[in-house]
């Protein structure tokens, strides 16, 4: 609060006071007071403004500028009406008051979209749940009906799944504190369990994985870490080469189309899990910008439909879990995802035990 903005504000005050001094110095005169009392009692009276004045601004000085350091001290500024002292002149009750009033409504706001936004997160995994059921049951239907239609509509059905195992992934995504288990698990049986998940469109894209070097442990949670590896793999098998690329000669054996290499590398600080794969690769305009949400770039819309969301989930559960991700191309052919986890105490003391 500076001083000229407080005596702006009490411009009317202050030029009815000389209006007053005036009048007063004019009434002392007529009654034959002399000169020295006049100015002595205008004076005095003078002074008393002053020291009013500035008591007043003083105090308010005080209290402004204690309220915006606690405001600019906190990293949730809505909580500063908690930490308010209790205002000593009239002005600050008001601004107090008025500031608890929209800080209420802005809770009740807040707590109704909170209410709205879960009733909504668990319809959809209810939904979910229960889709699940039919899409089993069409499943085996298919086994039961062997042909290259059930072959063409097992794909189209498994890729329904993964749309909607993506919709359950994303709407626990803001909450995954509440469904995830820290625990040491190891990369060799979860990389191979997650090829396993996608045998078939391996099979089927002549993708070959080649995985080395995984026996570590890490400390992550096994379902979060194994829906993002269904991610990269589901990737690398969309942006795979054209088949046209890979045509054998006549009587030739036929030859795995791509590969996949998956394998892991301990740091002083931190593992790294590499996923590289020979496909399409992801042009150099649309590097820094893989992770926004919804982006397909010019691949998604080439090679397949993409809805943008694979690797966008894919950050945000990375960031959720403490891990880090990143993405490395050299935009023409292939691309590789390193995602790191860091080495914890724990990990750091049972190394050391082994050692």
């Amino acid at each position: 609060m500076r001083l000229s903005g407080f005596l702006k504000d009490k411009l009317v005050f202050l030029l009815l006071q000389g209006l007053v001094v005036l009048f007063v110095a004019m009434m002392l005169s007529s009654l034959g007071v002399g000169s020295y009392a006049v100015g002595f009692v205008t004076t005095l009276y003078l002074l008393v403004c002053a020291i009013s004045l500035g008591a007043e601004y003083l105090k308010k000085r005080s209290y402004y500028k204690e309220l915006l350091a606690r405001l600019k001290g906190l990293d949730q500024k809505y909580l500063l009406t908690e930490m308010l002292e209790p205002p000593t002149f009239s002005e600050a009750e008001i601004l107090c008051d008025v500031l608890l009033q929209v800080n209420k409504s802005m809770n009740d706001r807040v707590s109704e979209h909170r209410r709205a936004s879960e009733d909504y997160r668990e319809y959809i995994e209810t939904w979910v749940h229960e889709i699940k059921t039919p899409i089993a049951s069409a499943h085996l239907i298919l086994d039961n009906n062997p042909g290259p239609m059930a072959r063409q509509l097992e794909e189209e059905l498994r890729r329904v799944e993964g749309y909607v195992e993506q919709a359950l992934y994303y709407t626990r995504s803001n909450s995954v504190e509440k469904d995830y288990l820290i625990k040491p698990v190891n990369l060799q049986s979860l990389v191979s369990a997650a090829v396993r998940r996608s045998a078939r469109p391996l099979i089927e894209s002549h993708m070959r994985p080649c995985l080395h070097d995984l026996d570590v442990t890490v400390y992550t949670d096994e379902k979060w870490l194994l829906f993002i590896l269904g991610q990269l793999l589901d990737n690398a098998i969309k942006y795979r080469l054209p088949r046209a690329a890979a045509q054998n000669e006549p009587g030739e054996e036929a030859q795995p189309e791509g590969r996949i290499t998956v394998y892991a590398e301990s740091g002083s600080s931190q593992i790294t899990l590499t996923i590289a794969d020979d496909g399409i690769g992801i042009p150099a305009q649309d590097l820094n910008r893989v992770f926004d949400k919804g982006f397909t770039g010019s691949n998604g819309r080439r090679y397949s439909k993409s809805t943008g969301m694979g690797l966008y989930l894919c950050k945000k559960l990375c960031t959720r879990l403490g891990l880090g991700i990143r993405v490395e191309s050299d935009g023409q052919t292939g691309t590789t995802v390193r995602l790191t986890f860091p080495k914890s105490k724990m990990f750091l003391l049972e190394e050391n035990a082994s050692h």
